[in-house]
């Protein structure tokens, strides 16, 4: 059963929690950088370097099915080997929420240099024969859907205007009539997985309990015009018009400790026993369209209920 984040909970931080919860943030913000670095051709190691003791900083910890077994014999999580995806183990302590601590453990998969489910690239042409004014069409329109596809949550555009501006170097204006023959779309997508296990401080980890998964990416998109014309008196030579939009997309619980922790009181403290399973903040898809609206691709995300889907 799919259950969808609601507002029911009051967000209140414990000042306790508030070292915790800095945590949470600089840990998205180091992910993402971390996954915009390694869709490079050449990964700048050094950077790598920096971003993963930053991480290790915050008491993140990359692990394998190995290191699972031999360092981390406490995971409930099954770890799956390979080397498509790269995991991180965090563990936090004493998380207080309404008078009682809680321990959680986080389980983060992440796309790597290497293909896996969380890698998404792809390429489409897209063809138009008619000539038509520059208006307020886009050359890139990326529209990210979460929570099941139910809700809108991200929309990424790049004007069509502008991408020609940039590349011819003078300005026109939207008036100007122009030929798109052959439109070149390629993109890529690197996206994070965190699962949150939850149990009472005073608990042992068999008695963890999956509360919350969230995913987000780092997206690329890239568009080329092929043959491309405008006619401001007379007709342009044709030539290739190139631009890009990148970006990251995640809700705004993405590895919310404080959601995972209180879903779990709300629902399994309570003794509902997570019958509706963890709770989803999730992307879901991601619609590319282009020039006159034209479809050029969906992207749909991986969306696991547990580690062991992930490869």
């Amino acid at each position: 059963m799919l259950i969808l984040t609601s507002n029911v909970y009051a967000y209140s931080i414990d000042k306790s929690n508030s070292r915790i919860c800095f945590e949470d943030f600089l840990f998205n913000k180091l992910i993402f950088e971390r996954m915009a670095l390694l869709k490079e051709i050449n990964i700048d190691e050094e950077k790598l370097l920096e971003i993963d003791n930053a991480l290790k900083s915050i008491g993140c910890t990359f692990i394998n099915d190995i290191d699972a077994k031999d360092k981390y014999p406490e995971i409930k999580a099954i770890v799956p080997g390979g080397t498509s995806v790269n995991w991180i183990e965090r563990r936090i302590s004493n998380y207080s929420y309404n008078g009682e601590l809680y321990n959680i453990q986080k389980i983060v998969a992440t796309a790597n240099a290497n293909s896996s489910c969380l890698k998404y690239t792809g390429i489409q042409q897209i063809f138009n024969s008619n000539d038509y004014t520059i208006g307020n069409n886009t050359l890139i329109n990326a529209v990210t859907h979460y929570y099941g596809g139910l809700y809108l949550g991200n929309t990424t555009t790049l004007s069509l205007l502008n991408a020609i501006t940039s590349n011819i170097g003078y300005s026109i204006d939207s008036n100007t009539t122009v030929r798109t023959p052959q439109t070149s779309y390629s993109w890529l997508m690197n996206q994070t997985v965190v699962f949150s296990y939850v149990r009472k401080e005073n608990e042992t980890d068999d008695e963890q309990v999956l509360t919350h998964i969230s995913t987000g990416a780092d997206v690329s998109i890239y568009s080329t015009i092929m043959g491309f014309q405008y006619n401001n008196g007379s007709w342009s030579s044709p030539m290739n018009i190139s631009d890009q939009v990148n970006y990251v997309v995640y809700p705004a619980e993405f590895n919310s400790t404080f959601y995972a922790v209180s879903y779990y009181s709300a629902v399994v403290g309570a003794g509902g026993l997570g019958i509706g399973g963890p709770i989803f903040d999730a992307i879901f898809d991601t619609s590319i369209k282009g020039c006159q609206n034209s479809n050029v691709s969906t992207i749909y995300y991986c969306w696991p209920s547990y580690p062991s889907q992930v490869f």
